[in-house]
């Protein structure tokens, strides 16, 4: 539901290249940061217009905006900021 319309909703994801990260460990630095899977969470809730889906979106907005700003502080972390960024800023329509 997400990838589809993800150049639509501001993120800029090679999905082949997003969809291996997809199959590795959590724990491991290839796979996906934490703030960019919750905002993709995000938007799939909002994509599913199921309203028992969406009573969780505050939730993981609150886990995006929290890894966003959590990354911003971390030198290590920071390679993905700008698009990850972006994402967030389209999310709360800012």
């Amino acid at each position: 539901m997400f990838l589809p319309n993800s150049t639509q909703l501001g993120f800029a994801l090679n999905n082949a290249r997003f969809l291996d990260a997809l199959t590795e460990d959590p724990m491991s630095p290839n796979y996906p940061h934490k703030g960019l899977m919750n905002a993709i969470y995000v938007w799939a809730l909002r994509l599913s217009n199921d309203p028992d889906l969406l009573r969780h979106e505050k939730i993981y907005l609150e886990r995006a905006c929290s890894a966003l700003s959590n990354v911003a502080s971390s030198i290590d972390d920071s390679m993905n900021v700008s698009a990850f960024y972006s994402a967030s800023q389209n999310i709360n329509g800012s």
